[in-house]
């Protein structure tokens, strides 16, 4: 496998964000502090695998395949990285968590509404992109629509 480049600025601030909104929403849902940052830890790491892939539409397995290499990481960590942004997964509690960050994150790290996401999501990749037909039905397990 070949780094493919480094994580652009643009992307670095989206997974902070995204990060940083995982940990407000675990707050929010009442969850203990060790899960508000297990929840913060997967939003940090969501997106690594764009540094690997060759198609952006591969990172979640390939970001998953990377951090089973760093071993005793656990399910649910990994399991959340993987199955972003794919409604037909099982919606655990973190995947719920990120999903829903993720989906009020531009790709540029700015905080969106639902609908903004969806359009940064489709003038991206088209929309009629499974990537945009995906992300409308996230949102809506999410209940952002």
């Amino acid at each position: 496998m070949e780094l493919k480049h480094k994580i652009p600025d643009n992307r670095a601030k989206h997974i902070m964000s995204v990060a940083s909104l995982c940990y407000e929403i675990a707050k929010k849902q009442g969850l203990q502090e060790r899960e508000c940052r297990k929840a913060f830890l997967i939003g940090y790491l969501h997106d690594i695998g764009y540094s690997f892939s060759k198609e952006n539409k591969e990172h979640p397995i390939i970001g998953y395949n990377l951090l089973r290499l760093c071993g005793d990481i656990s399910d649910d960590i990994l399991n959340a990285v993987k199955d972003h942004g794919d409604p037909n997964k099982e919606q655990t509690k973190f995947l719920l968590i990120l999903n829903q960050a993720d989906m009020q994150i531009k790709g540029d790290g700015n905080r969106v509404t639902v609908i903004e996401r969806l359009d940064d999501i489709g003038e991206r990749y088209g929309y009629d992109s499974t990537e945009y037909i995906n992300a409308r039905q996230v949102a809506k397990i999410c209940g952002l629509l």
